[in-house]
Order: structure tokens, then sequence, then C-alpha cells
């Protein structure tokens, strides 16, 4: 989010969190200064159906990550057995492309091998150019002597940058350009010349993604995912994923509550300040009141339909007055549904 101020008084969310954690730090910039602050979640049905979807992408098939993994290392053309600690420029498009890969698919399997450990995905990494001299010392300054109209240039590197004949050393191409009063282009041609001619070896900076590999290229069969670890984190990225969803929809559960029992704290009295707890008491009852009210209608609309009458009949509540306003209530946020005939009836897809 990138905001760090201590009176921000709106945090709106347009978009579901995957996590209860990202939207409590997100929702917890507001009102640092301990003055009335507000986040607010947007969202509607179809947002639960996408955030359900992505979460299907995630985690593609295991026989999908291996063709990813396979098809990775031809796209680099690399051997097997080959390529640790190396990296390469990558376009997740045309890969995606070029092997009939959805990308999202393609992403989340690179995402999978990258936990595995296999392969490092840096995505939108900034690496600046870097040189190191091949040439030994006496070999460079008879290559000077020799070649007069590389001399000065290669002067001022030695002189700049220190280490260049131990290591790779990173270089400031405009600086260079500066101090010759030329652009980076015709830096970058001498570089690459004196490259040719292996004086020093070039690396040109890099903004693309980069893919790193951290293991060398294996066989496919000796590719190891254990179907058990990928279950195991499937399963718990399901139950967070879960827990957006119920915090999303609850109508009866006070969200301060919910947020708190997430992170294993327990709180007795609900905050009174969240929207479910606003509508409750606009419906004039106490905490204790309305929860009394609804273990009682529950389990008898739960068990079939009634009308109002009915209802208030069975029910055997002498406060009608609380009583319609536990049902009202309820009926506005659509625990209680109701039929063509007017029957009444417990909505069990609904998150208490």
């Amino acid at each position: 989010m990138g905001i760090d101020k201590p009176d921000v008084r709106f945090v709106v969310h347009l978009d579901l969190p995957d996590n209860l954690e990202s939207y409590f730090q997100e929702a917890g910039r507001a009102g640092r200064d301990l003055q009335k602050s507000f986040a607010v979640l947007l969202w509607e049905k179809v947002d639960i159906a996408d955030l359900q979807k992505n979460f299907d992408s995630t985690y593609p098939p295991i026989e999908s990550i291996k063709n990813v993994y396979q098809a990775l290392g031809n796209y680099f053309r690399l051997a097997v057995g080959s390529g640790k600690g190396e990296s390469f420029d990558f376009d997740l498009s045309e890969f995606s492309a070029n092997f009939n890969f959805q990308q999202n698919i393609a992403y989340n399997a690179l995402k999978f091998l990258e936990r595995q450990s296999y392969i490092l995905l840096n995505e939108g990494v900034h690496s600046p150019a870097r040189i190191k001299i091949r040439m030994n010392g006496n070999n460079l300054y008879r290559f000077q002597v020799a070649n007069s109209r590389y001399d000065v240039f290669l002067k001022f590197l030695l002189r700049t940058y220190s280490g260049l004949f131990e290591e790779f050393v990173r270089i400031s191409l405009p600086q260079i350009a500066k101090v010759f009063q030329t652009d980076t282009n015709q830096v970058e041609l001498i570089l690459k010349s004196l490259q040719k001619l292996e004086v020093l070896d070039y690396q040109a900076e890099k903004t693309k993604p980069q893919i790193i590999y951290l293991e060398e290229r294996l066989p496919l069969n000796d590719l190891r995912i254990s179907p058990e670890v990928y279950k195991t984190r499937k399963e718990i990225a399901q139950l967070r994923l879960k827990t957006v969803i119920d915090y999303t929809t609850t109508v009866n559960k006070c969200r301060n509550q919910l947020l708190l029992a997430y992170f294993g704290e327990n709180i007795g009295k609900r905050c009174g300040k969240c929207d479910v707890c606003l509508r409750r008491n606009n419906a004039a009852l106490s905490e204790l009141e309305f929860d009394y009210m609804v273990e009682i209608i529950k389990p008898i609309l739960s068990k079939k339909k009634l009308s109002l009458e009915e209802l208030l009949n069975e029910a055997e509540i002498d406060d009608i007055d609380k009583l319609l306003a536990a049902i009202s209530w309820l009926r506005d946020n659509d625990k209680i549904l109701e039929d063509r005939e007017n029957k009444l009836f417990w909505n069990h897809s609904k998150i208490d």
C-alpha cells in the first residue's frame, strides 16, 4: 500500500484479499493516531467466485507443474545437468504462447517450483551493468599500448572501479557517458568491442524478469514434487481463503471478534462498532438477548417452515417486540428466508 501516515481516516479495499493477514495489515493503517477511522471492504457475489477461481489457478495440477518445468529448460535451450546458478531473461507472455500454456497457470507453476527451491523467479528485477577484466595486468598493458584508441577508456575504468581483475563490478553507463561526452549506446558499443577482443567480460543492464536455476536442470523423472506436500500446502491455503470468505459474508458475527479469533485472541464482547454490531444495535437488543433469540429461532426454522404467526406461537417468548426485532434483523440479513407461501425457513447456506 505504501502509506505510513498516522492520520489516515479511510482505507477502502476495492478487491477481496486472499488472506486475512493482508487485510488486517492494510486496514490497520487507518487511525494510527487513535482517532476514529474506517476500513471498508467493497464486494459483491461475483468477487467470491473470482477469488475461488484465482485460488484454483494458484495450485495447478502436479502434471502441469512438471510440464512447465520441462518447457522452461527447452525455452532456454538448457541441457539436462547444466544451468545451476545461471540466470536468464524471461518473458512470461512469450513463454506461455510458445508452449500453449495459460499464462496464470504457467506463472503459478513457476511460483510452486520456486517454493520447492528449483528456481528463483525475480519479477521486474533491475540488475546494473557489470564488467570484469579478463586479461592479466601485463597483457592488458600491452593491449593498451597496441590499441591506443581504447587506452584512455580503459584507464578511466581502472581508475574509477576497483576489483575489476577479481570479480564482476557494477558500473554506471550514464556516468561513463558523461565523462566522455557521449551517450550510453556508444559506451555499450565500446564495452562490447572490448568483450569481442577478449579484454573484458561485459554483462548488460537488465530490467526484465529473471529466472535463476538454483539447481541444475533435472531429467523430468527426477523432478520431485511430493503429492503429500502439495496437498498439505493447498489445504492450508484453502483454509486461509475460507476465513476470508467467512469474514466477508458474515451477517451475524462481530467482525472484530472474527479477526481476533483468527489471530488466536478471544474477546468476550463484540466491538459494537463494525457494520454487524451497528445493525444489531439498531434492533434494540442486547447481545445476550439477541443470541438467546437466535438459539430459539434457529432450531425451529431449521426443522420446518412456519408462517410468522406460527413462529411467534412456537417460540413461546413473552417479549413479542424483541422477538419481532430479532426476526426482522435475521430476515434483513438473509438468515431467515421466505418462500412463495410466505413461510419462513432458516438459510443454512448463509455463514453464521
